[in-house]
């Protein structure tokens, strides 16, 4: 947390020039005292809870931004479900003002590819149920969980079931791969 803000005071009437005309173009510093009283803090970091994010999620990194930047990319698109990760070449970290088309066009397709419709709790319920064979030729289960379909497979990490209409679901898995789940029922 910053106990001590640098604040870049420009244009500030501190003085006169050897020529006795007003200066105020060089920049002064000052020093504000800040105990911090106006941030939040949670009980549990941010970090620790980033498994919460039940929701498909795009993350962008520039080819050229510093690799702390990645290596927190990396860490949160293994922590949310259902995120997929793309780096973007010739972009530092203001990826989105240096390649703001292409980014603009990541962001649409994205959307677009992931479609978000609204399934009733009973449609819900009657797909839920044990599956053979599933995923990769593996058995697995569906259940609900916080008013979603969750796909369970033994060893696995449970994974958000995302509705594209009533019968069609589908999942992002390691690094973005999808998995869909077409119901005929």
């Amino acid at each position: 947390m910053a106990k001590t803000w640098w604040v870049a005071a420009f244009f500030l009437l501190i003085g006169q020039t050897a020529a006795g005309a007003e200066d105020t173009h060089t920049p002064r510093f000052l020093i504000v005292d800040y105990k911090g009283d106006l941030e939040l803090r949670f009980a549990v970091p941010a970090a620790a809870r980033i498994g919460e994010i039940r929701a498909p999620a795009l993350i962008l990194v520039g080819e050229s931004d510093i690799a702390d930047v990645h290596a927190y990319a990396g860490a949160i698109e293994l922590g949310v479900w259902g995120a997929k990760r793309e780096v973007v070449r010739d972009a530092g970290h203001l990826l989105q003002l240096e390649q703001a088309a292409l980014v603009a066009t990541k962001i649409t397709r994205f959307i677009e590819d992931h479609p978000l419709a609204e399934v009733s709790e009973p449609q819900r319920q009657r797909l839920a149920g044990s599956y053979a064979p599933l995923l990769f030729g593996r058995p697995g289960d569906l259940g609900v969980m916080d008013g979603r379909l969750v796909l369970h497979i033994a060893t696995e990490r449970d994974l958000p079931l995302f509705a594209s209409n009533d019968s069609t679901f589908y999942a992002l898995v390691w690094g973005g791969m999808r998995f869909a789940f077409i119901s005929d029922a």
